[in-house]
């Protein structure tokens, strides 16, 4: 990365996310200083929040909590995914992808994939 100071920050922890997938990110913040983040990668509402980044800021408007972001004032939260968020994000993702798949007519409820 030619110019990481147009970055606030770097997501290091991912909910989604294996474990070991998250490790490069976290060594390539440490070694150019960018603060670290986490997030949920929400698509379904019992995901919200699972992995949320702690910003220790003194408002929570936007500028104050983007100006805390940028003096390293904020740590990810590592943890994982409920089941209940995770069954809700499998289902959300079949129901995605398998409307693509019956809008192009590559499945159909007779072709032993669903029925």
């Amino acid at each position: 990365l030619e110019s990481p100071h147009l970055f606030d920050g770097v997501e290091v922890w991912n909910g989604k996310s294996i474990p070991a997938f998250n490790i490069p990110a976290l060594i390539y913040s440490r070694r150019l200083g960018i603060p670290t983040l986490s997030g949920s990668d929400a698509h379904t509402p019992s995901a919200i929040g699972v992995s949320p980044s702690i910003v220790f800021s003194s408002s929570a408007k936007p500028e104050d909590v983007l100006e805390a972001v940028g003096k390293g004032l904020v740590r990810p939260s590592v943890r994982a995914p409920s089941l209940r968020a995770l069954v809700d994000d499998i289902a959300w993702s079949i129901r995605r992808r398998g409307s693509r798949y019956f809008k192009r007519g590559l499945l159909t409820l007779s072709s032993g994939v669903l029925g």
